[in-house]
């Protein structure tokens, strides 16, 4: 059962900043560097992985949360909830599940990617550390 209440609950700061760094076999995101030059010829190797990212929670109603997730080259939707204490956050995206701690105004974890649904479904992943700052 949920003993938090909608006054004990943390509200989380609207917008994070920070960076991604990771490897992947193959490119399934369109958040990956490469993605463009490898969309129509996915080919299945090694590439690490290293770009500027942000989040921004466009929604938060108690511990369930809709946020925002965004790299120069794409952004897209994830779900959340948040534990009773305010010190962790699962996401879920289509392709990708985050484990974050959060402390103070600082948000970081890691990320598993895979192509469900897709023909790379089986070929391609990733694995990554994500680390934001709560913007002021």
């Amino acid at each position: 059962m949920d003993s938090t209440t909608p006054d004990t609950v943390k509200t989380l700061p609207i917008e994070w900043v920070g960076s991604w760094t990771g490897s992947s076999w193959g490119v399934i995101s369109r958040h990956h560097p490469l993605f463009q030059s490898h969309a129509e010829n996915p080919e299945a190797k090694w590439h690490p992985i290293a770009s500027p990212c942000s989040m921004k929670v466009l929604r938060q109603e108690g511990r369930s949360l809709l946020v925002m997730l965004i790299s120069d080259l794409h952004q897209n939707h994830a779900v959340g909830t948040l534990s009773v204490d305010g010190t962790a956050l699962v996401l879920a995206s289509q392709q990708t599940d985050y484990q974050l701690t959060i402390d103070g105004n600082r948000m970081f974890g890691s990320a598993i990617q895979r192509a469900h649904g897709d023909k790379k479904a089986l070929t391609h992943f990733a694995t990554g550390m994500i680390e934001l700052e709560a913007s002021a």
